[in-house]
């Protein structure tokens, strides 16, 4: 994986560099951003196979630690509503009140499944919409308790292609795909991946899907609701030269 991402950072970091350069042609601009798009679907890739190397050697472990729960879903919403506009979709995010605004569990490996299944749903849509919803319950699916264990519960619904039957129980295999999936390119291991983490934390991802109709992939996982913590002060964005 070092010896992998060691030329990938150069020429990630130099494409970005030529990307500020005013003297590029709109064609040169072009073959720049391809390059960008291009390395960083490959170091994707990279990511997910060591990741999955870590699951089969028993090496991944959960870093908990306590962040703020809403603006991580606010920073999903910003990244794909972009993507969502580009391909003229519908993106819809719905937070339910029962939603803890501070929680402690492994914001990481939370923020890459829901990467992972918000973009899933973006990147096999054509036509429709994508919905997001997330709430949060009691282990006994009541009223949210404070201080207590919650259940945070996350569906990822699209009006996409859909999942056939006899795909459905592999699609969360190592290295499997959709017919549909192998069409929009991959290594078909995020799904295993994500499946992976949500176990780790608590919980499980499941889905529902008709063919022609959409999927809803359902994830839950527990987590501790926590104090307000001290906001970081991001640091004023300064252009490099």
């Amino acid at each position: 994986s070092h010896e992998i991402r060691t030329p990938m950072n150069a020429i990630l970091g130099f494409a970005q560099v030529l990307t500020r350069d005013a003297s590029l042609t709109h064609r040169q601009a072009e073959h720049v951003r391809i390059i960008i798009r291009s390395g960083e679907h490959l170091l994707h890739l990279i990511n997910d196979i060591l990741d999955m190397s870590k699951i089969e050697a028993g090496r991944i472990i959960l870093n908990e630690s306590s962040f703020c729960l809403h603006d991580l879903l606010d920073d999903l919403e910003l990244m794909f509503r972009s993507r969502a506009d580009a391909k003229a979709l519908q993106l819809l995010v719905e937070r339910d009140e029962s939603v803890p605004r501070y929680a402690t569990a492994d914001e990481g490996k939370l923020r890459q499944v829901l990467v992972n299944l918000i973009g899933n749903a973006v990147k096999f849509m054509e036509i429709g919409g994508v919905a997001v919803r997330v709430r949060a319950e009691s282990d006994a699916g009541k009223t949210v308790v404070d201080g207590k264990t919650l259940r945070l519960v996350a569906e990822v619904e699209d009006s996409g292609p859909g999942i056939a039957a006899e795909d459905i129980d592999m699609i969360f295999d190592a290295f499997q795909q959709s017919a549909t999936g192998v069409k929009a390119g991959g290594t078909g291991l995020g799904l295993a991946i994500s499946r992976k983490f949500a176990e780790m934390m608590g919980g499980r991802l499941t889905v529902t899907s008709r063919v022609g109709k959409g999927s809803c992939f359902r994830l839950e996982v527990l987590l501790a609701p926590a104090e307000e913590i001290a906001a970081l002060e991001k640091p004023a964005s300064r252009r490099i030269t």
